[in-house]
C-alpha cells in the first residue's frame, strides 16, 4: 500500500505523467499483473521504525518493513535498499 500512495504523490506533484487518473491507473496496472497489495499492520509500523538507519523516506521504510514481515521478495532500484542487512535474503538482485 506505501507504493500506491508514493504512485499518487509522484503524479498529484507533477514527478509523475499518468495517461489516466491515478485511481484507474493502479487499477488497470494491478489487476492483470497478479500482485497483491498487502496491508500496512501495526507490526510493519513498529518494524519501520525500527530498521537501521539508512533511509529516511518513511514510505520506503514501510516497504522494507513489510518484505520483511512478509518474507516476500522485493524489486528495487533503490540503491540504498541494498545496504539494509535485514533485506539480505529478500531483495532481487
Amino acid at each position: 500500500m506505501a507504493t500506491t500512495s508514493e504512485v499518487a504523490i509522484a503524479q498529484q506533484r507533477g514527478r509523475l505523467e499518468l495517461p489516466c487518473t491515478t485511481e484507474r491507473w493502479l487499477q488497470e496496472a494491478l489487476e492483470p499483473s497478479g500482485i497483491t497489495l498487502l496491508p500496512i499492520t501495526a507490526q510493519i509500523a513498529y518494524e519501520a521504525v525500527n530498521l537501521s538507519p539508512v533511509h529516511k523516506d518513511p514510505f520506503d521504510r514501510l516497504i522494507i518493513a513489510t518484505t520483511v514481515v512478509y518474507k516476500a521478495k522485493l524489486a528495487s532500484i533503490d540503491g540504498l535498499f541494498s545496504k539494509y542487512s535485514e533485506l539480505d535474503t529478500y531483495l532481487m538482485k
